[in-house]
């Protein structure tokens, strides 16, 4: 997503598209925690040292699956054919905004997303399950924005910093396991 925002925010309207891009992604994650609210609420006629098992293994798995390099993921990214239409930024920031914001159509590169929602889901509150929700699509859109931005200030592909292309998605996801690991055993050691 940066790599297409950036060229966006580049050539038309920056501050429009970002503010769209922002809109969109509380929007649709507010949309998500309408969702899984309620699924928050169900899971919690389970006895909690039966989800905190349940979120466990689904948490080890995705921090084994980052470590190895292979993060579940769609395959698909925000239709890039959007930004040929001549929508206005600001509107094609929501369209891109609102897609990334639910946070299971676009490609991520690491599982953190993941092990967050189904921990929120299973071991929080409902209102713990909205704030996570936009905590990751704030953090998200601060990432993309920032990206962005160096990327216009500097006017150079990322990529040309001297890391690798493959380091640039290693990295997070060794960062990605590491919380996905020490969040099961904070977990795991309260019970």
């Amino acid at each position: 997503m940066a790599g297409v925002s950036g060229s966006l925010y580049r050539f038309s309207g920056p501050l429009r598209f970002l503010l769209g891009f922002a809109f969109g992604l509380l929007l649709s994650s507010g949309l998500l925690a309408l969702i899984l609210a309620p699924i928050s609420i169900g899971a919690h006629v389970v006895n909690e040292p039966y989800r905190v098992a349940l979120f466990g293994a689904f948490a080890i798995l995705l921090a084994t699956l980052d470590l190895a390099g292979r993060t579940p993921y769609m395959q698909r990214q925000v239709p890039q054919r959007l930004g040929l239409n001549g929508m206005d930024p600001g509107q094609l920031g929501i369209v891109y905004g609102t897609d990334a914001g639910l946070h299971v159509t676009t490609q991520k590169s690491t599982s953190l997303i993941w092990g967050g929602v189904l921990g929120a889901v299973l071991l929080g509150t409902p209102e713990i399950v909205s704030a996570a929700l936009i905590a990751a699509a704030t953090g998200y859109g601060f990432a993309v924005a920032t990206v962005s931005t160096i990327d216009r200030l500097v006017k150079s592909d990322i990529s040309g910093w001297g890391w690798s292309s493959k380091l640039w998605v290693r990295v997070p996801q060794i960062i990605s396991a590491s919380i996905l690991i020490a969040t099961v055993i904070t977990v795991v050691a309260r019970l």
